[in-house]
């Protein structure tokens, strides 16, 4: 996978007074460190950024001082709103050594229509290892065909090649249930209630 390039700009200046002068500019303050390098702190431009983030792109090629560095999304800090983007952490990464990630899922298709029933989504992502250039922008997980009482775990979802799963295999994804307790379990209620052993009546006070 080709991979994106970001511009940065290099930034001496710290505090929140001088990241909010950065934000009214057009651009984001950034961080980028790891592989055993000293952080460096610059910015990218909003737009651009904004633009690759939703594409699902979350390896890139940062132009750092007339060089490019491959480095991994780590943090993206917004808003209140959740809308404009605050604050962004990279990692430097090895494009030749794989990366354990979390990638979002996304829930497509409809389960069998049961009004009595709802589709309960557990879990958002799951954890893969691959290389960096491999990281998948989402991962399916198709509901078609599912029943009531049934439901996906980590180990149901296909992945891509290249591409293999690092979390518990059994973790719950999605289920699919009764809004309610079955009948069966409701009409075991009253019959337990039934069972218990009624209270002595309080005899009556002599008169």
């Amino acid at each position: 996978m080709e991979l994106a390039t970001l511009k940065t700009e290099p930034r001496t200046l710290l505090g929140s007074a001088e990241s909010r002068r950065i934000r009214r500019a057009g651009r984001i303050p950034t961080v980028v460190y790891g592989l055993d390098q000293a952080p460096h702190s610059c910015t990218v431009d909003a737009k651009a950024f904004d633009t690759e983030f939703h594409k699902g792109n979350r390896t890139f090629k940062l132009a750092i001082a007339g060089k490019e560095e491959a480095a991994l999304l780590k943090d993206v800090q917004f808003d209140t709103y959740g809308k404009d983007v605050l604050h962004i952490d990279f990692h430097r990464v090895d494009l030749t050594v794989k990366v354990r990630v979390a990638v979002p899922l996304a829930f497509v298709g409809t389960p069998e229509l049961n009004a009595a029933a709802i589709v309960d989504h557990v879990s958002e992502d799951i954890h893969v290892e691959c290389l960096p250039t491999d990281i998948p922008a989402s991962l399916e997980v198709k509901l078609d065909g599912m029943q009531v009482g049934q439901r996906i775990e980590a180990k149901d979802v296909k992945l891509p090649a290249g591409v293999t799963l690092s979390d518990d295999m059994h973790k719950v994804l999605v289920t699919y249930h009764w809004r309610h307790a079955e009948p069966a379990a409701a009409e075991a209620a009253p019959a337990a209630e039934a069972a218990k052993p009624e209270a002595a009546a309080k005899p009556e006070a002599k008169k």
